[in-house]
């Protein structure tokens, strides 16, 4: 017999077992393409993410939850907070806010949610609900009382109410000069900081309670916990309904990453890229379907749930539904890692403010490389590393709504 015919089978044998052991491989990475729970929120009811820096935080039931990798695990952040029931998240710049119910208002953190402060004074009514921000402007919707406005990161507030005819405001979005209210009667609109407000539903049913407001664009995206998504293109003059494809139409969170949107449900997630006039399910890995919260920074989605948070990469995500690659802002450095400067290259789907940050590990910024307003396109330029020494740290683009963050290090 010759030597290559009586090792034959043991080559196909190794053959074979190769095969077996890539097709397990493939198989496994397709079965991680699902949603993942951040390790520490199991259990909790997550009602509000917000991510400012590296940080990413999120209110919950009984407190604040902070993560610091990507959300891969969190644990309890509750320093100085007095009242743990979270219902709202904000940012303006470096500083979080949050707004509790059961009368314990709104609380500051200027640490990145490691500690907080109670800032209320001027609210007789600390039941909040939603908190909205227009610029360095904070609004805080109540329930069954007044919505607040603060011009100084909560040391003062002032009822902004005149015109509202709701109660409870469920949400608070900043659209041009406006302010947008979500609530138990629909949509109402303020032009003039809250002085005034006018109801703006035509199109969305009167039993409609709308839990959230989301902007693309020129065009506002209403969710509803009855009759799921509405669409205005002309300033909340009219809507229209925009729910094909969601099976359960109350709607909880809206979120909007280029020209995507992302619906959380009491039945899972949604995504669509046709301005929701269809919608697929992208629920998978969720150990929990009721929805609270959605929140992204332009490469990862968040989502907090009945049963804690949950992440998973946009590009991951948006793949179940073919979006195209240009609808979303892109940023690289290269070379990563760098000594003396790198080159940042970047895109932005829209004419938008844009903002490039470097935050330190702890969340801290440390440079403002870009802050000014550019057209769509595509642009690179190059930072250098004064005033930088030697870590890790991480680039966040901000372009309108839309945020991409990525991780450099400075050798």
């Amino acid at each position: 017999m010759q030597k290559d015919s009586f090792y034959k089978p043991f080559y196909m044998i190794k053959h074979y077992f190769i095969m077996a052991v890539l097709l397990l491989t493939i198989k496994s990475s397709q079965c991680n393409a699902q949603w993942v729970q951040t390790t520490g929120s199991a259990g909790v009811n997550v009602y509000g993410i917000v991510i400012n820096g590296s940080a990413v935080i999120a209110g919950m039931g009984s407190g604040i939850l902070k993560s610091t990798d990507n959300g891969s695990t969190c644990a309890l952040s509750n320093t100085g907070l007095t009242s743990t029931n979270v219902r709202a998240m904000a940012t303006i710049g470096s500083y979080t806010f949050a707004g509790t119910f059961w009368g314990g208002g709104v609380f500051l953190s200027i640490d990145y949610g490691s500690t907080w402060t109670a800032v209320g004074t001027g609210m007789t009514n600390k039941f909040i609900l939603s908190l909205g921000v227009k610029y360095t402007d904070l609004f805080a919707g109540s329930s069954a009382g007044p919505i607040y406005l603060t011009g100084d990161y909560g040391s003062n507030w002032v009822a902004a109410s005149n015109g509202m005819t709701a109660q409870y405001t469920y949400a608070l979005t900043h659209y041009g000069n406006e302010m947008l209210a979500g609530t138990e009667l629909g949509v109402f609109k303020s032009a003039d900081n809250g002085t005034t407000w006018t109801a703006a539903s035509t199109g969305i049913p009167s039993n409609s309670t709308v839990s959230s407001i989301v902007i693309k664009g020129t065009e506002i995206f209403a969710g509803t916990n009855q009759n799921g998504v509405f669409l205005s293109t002309d300033d909340c003059a009219s809507w229209t309904a925009v729910s094909t494809g969601i099976s359960y139409a109350n709607i909880r969170a809206l979120a909007v990453n280029g020209n995507v949107l992302y619906a959380g449900t009491i039945d899972g997630l949604y995504i669509s890229s046709n301005d929701g006039t269809s919608w697929t399910q992208i629920s998978t890995g969720l150990t929990n379907t009721s929805v609270y919260s959605l929140a992204t920074d332009g490469t990862i989605l968040f989502a907090g749930t009945a049963d804690g948070m949950f992440h998973r990469p946009i590009s991951q995500i948006n793949s179940v539904n073919d979006i195209p690659a240009d609808a979303m802002v892109q940023l690289s450095a290269s070379p990563n890692p760098f000594t003396s400067a790198t080159t940042i290259q970047y895109s932005v789907p829209a004419t938008e403010n844009v903002s490039i940050k470097i935050y330190n590990i702890i969340g801290e910024c440390v440079k403002t490389v870009v802050d000014n307003s550019q057209a769509k396109g595509s642009y690179q330029l190059t930072m250098d590393n004064v005033g930088m020494s030697s870590g890790v740290y991480y680039c966040s683009l901000q372009a309108g709504d839309l945020r991409r963050t990525i991780k450099i290090v400075l050798q």
